[in-house]
């Protein structure tokens, strides 16, 4: 799947900046070096297995700082 999406993103290039959407597609490589926020909350309950550290992980990443 990441080479797919790799290769799809590599393909509609040389279109995001005409449509506005260099940013958006910037997250997706976020997304491929980082993993989702399912993995993240995943890899939290495998450290701690505590539910309420997850939360608290959630919390912190979509809170406004």
């Amino acid at each position: 799947m990441r080479d797919l999406a790799l290769e799809l993103l590599h393909f509609v290039d040389d279109v995001v900046d005409e449509l506005g959407s260099r940013e958006h597609l910037q997250y997706v490589h976020t997304i491929l070096a980082n993993g989702t926020s399912a993995d993240r909350q995943l890899r939290v309950f495998r450290e701690t297995g505590d539910l309420k550290a997850v939360v608290a992980h959630v919390v912190r990443e979509t809170r406004p700082a």
